[in-house]
């Protein structure tokens, strides 16, 4: 194989399939990035790690067609400091990659590439594409409420659903929950819904931000995602996603609008002094338009923060982990933020004045 590519096109390929490099395998041709040829102009670059396999296709210059499995770290790590200029990637007869770019020239030794495992092609039951700007925001808003916890997969996930012209995100961990839905220009035929790997899928539609559309595909247990030059095929997460729709509230006793920033810089100050379980205290003051913030903790001492409101309703003294508050105000795209509630002991809605149906649920903890 003899290939001529730019340094701009080979450094992008490798970013988006290093996330398939395998990071612990007893394969060592998993650890590997297939490099091969398509057709007069196109290289294609791929990884697996046998649950998740990405590929990308990237114009070049093909003087030998061939195919060579590289070692991906340090393919990246050399890539990354190269200069800028066209990088010459060709195998030799001992079975090496020689890299040659500018006055730079790096040789690898590359296994057997007839070891590495085909790329899975698909035949999806279903299939639906979607603009990739407004899911990828929606995706970076819905991700921080997804769970870590390996042991309750389902919660791990992000669930993904389109019914005519309504395109919705959840996410949750069961102490807060994240949602959010958009209007799609053309209906779709029918309707798709899918649990996607939560972070995964984040992190895809960050990395492919400057597509237009994704295809998303769906087989009995794989998930499929196509941009323009790249395809991404990782399991789907199997299971009923929770009927999160029973768990937003439908009315309020309290209604706040607060300055976002205000609020963010207040509740940070005030959780200096927050006991370990993260607690912190909130009254919202009628009388007084205002959101009193405070944490006490036994050992160090106590806080309180007085932020302006314009608040309706009555007085509500509520606490809540200022993690999780923070975490849905950092994510709001407006100015002003509203904060509804219902009882002290119940869930708190957070979102923006923009829309009612972007919004963060966060379960309430026992004021002690």
């Amino acid at each position: 194989m003899k290939i001529s590519i730019t340094r701009t096109e080979l450094t992008r390929a490798l970013a988006i399939v290093s996330r398939g490099i395998a990071a612990h395998s007893t394969l060592p041709i998993l650890s590997c990035i297939h490099v091969l040829t398509a057709d007069d102009s196109k290289v294609i670059f791929e990884t697996t790690d046998l649950d998740t396999s990405i590929q990308c296709s990237v114009t070049a210059f093909i003087e030998e067609p061939g195919s060579v499995a590289v070692p991906g770290k340090l393919l990246g790590t050399i890539a990354k400091s190269l200069p800028d200029a066209a990088v010459l990637m060709e195998t030799n007869h001992a079975g090496q990659l020689e890299i040659t770019c500018g006055g730079s020239t790096s040789l690898l030794n590359t296994p057997d590439a007839t070891d590495f495992p085909s790329f899975p092609h698909l035949n999806p039951t279903q299939t639906v594409t979607l603009p990739v700007a407004r899911i990828a925001d929606m995706s970076d808003f819905v991700s921080r409420a997804i769970s870590r916890d390996n042991h309750r997969v389902i919660m791990t996930g992000i669930y993904l659903s389109v019914h005519d012209n309504r395109l919705t995100l959840v996410s949750t961990d069961s102490y807060r929950l994240a949602l959010c839905e958009a209007t799609l220009q053309q209906p779709v035929d029918e309707p798709f819904e899918v649990i996607l790997p939560g972070y995964f899928f984040r992190d895809t539609m960050k990395n492919e931000a400057n597509n237009e559309e994704i295809s998303l595909g769906v087989t009995e247990n794989q998930i499929l995602m196509s941009f323009a030059d790249s395809t991404y095929v990782t399991r789907r997460i199997e299971g009923d996603y929770p009927n999160y729709e029973r768990l937003i509230p439908k009315s309020h006793k309290m209604s706040a609008v607060v300055d976002t920033s205000e609020l963010v810089a207040g509740i940070r100050r005030a959780a200096v002094l927050a006991p370990p379980n993260a607690s912190v205290k909130f009254l919202f003051s009628v009388e007084k338009q205002a959101i009193v913030i405070s944490s006490k903790s036994q050992d160090v001492g106590e806080a309180t923060e007085s932020v302006s409101a314009e608040i309706e309703g009555e007085d509500i003294e509520i606490a809540f982990n200022y993690n999780y508050i923070l975490d849905a105000l950092v994510s709001m795209t407006t100015d002003k933020t509203i904060i509804e509630l219902e009882a002290d002991k119940r869930p708190g809605v957070i979102r923006p004045t923009s829309s009612d149906r972007m919004l963060y649920l966060v379960m309430s903890v026992h004021l002690g």
